[in-house]
C-alpha cells in the first residue's frame, strides 16, 4: 500500500511531518506550529499524524471510530483532499508506528489498535 502511495503522489510537497496536537501552540491571535520534521510528501500524508492523535487518549475511546472517520472527512472537505488515500496514509503510519514500538521493546497497544481502525477504513 505504501508503495502504491508513494507511486500516485502527484506532486511532492515539503511537510511539517510530526503534526499533531501537542506542536500547534497559541500565539497571540495566531497559531504557531513547532517541531517539524521536514518530510517530503503529499498532503494527505500530513494529516495522518492529527488524525491520530492524541494517542494516549483517541485510541481506548469508545467512539475512536467515528472521530478518526469524522477528522478524515473534515481534512478531506477543507483540503481538497481524497478520503481514502488519507485513510491510507493513516494505515501505513499506524503499522509504521507499530514496528517502532516493537523494536523499541515498547509495548504497541495504541498503535495496534489504531491499525485496526484504520483496517477497518480501508479495507470495509
Amino acid at each position: 500500500m505504501r508503495d502504491e502511495l508513494l507511486n500516485t503522489t502527484d506532486a511532492p510537497i515539503l511537510l511539517h511531518g510530526d503534526l499533531h496536537h501537542d506542536n500547534i501552540l497559541a500565539h497571540d491571535n495566531n497559531w504557531k506550529v513547532i517541531d517539524p520534521k521536514g518530510v517530503i510528501g503529499e498532503l494527505s500524508y500530513e494529516v495522518g499524524c492529527f488524525i491520530r492523535n492524541p494517542l494516549d487518549d483517541l485510541p481506548s475511546h469508545s467512539d475512536s471510530l467515528k472521530i478518526i472517520t469524522n477528522r478524515i472527512n473534515a481534512f478531506s472537505k477543507n483540503l481538497n483532499l481524497d478520503p481514502d488515500r488519507i485513510a491510507k496514509w493513516c494505515f501505513v503510519q499506524a503499522v509504521l508506528a507499530t514496528v517502532w514500538s516493537l523494536e523499541d521493546n515498547i509495548t504497541p497497544t495504541s498503535f495496534k489498535h489504531l491499525t485496526d481502525i484504520f483496517d477497518e477504513l480501508v479495507f470495509k
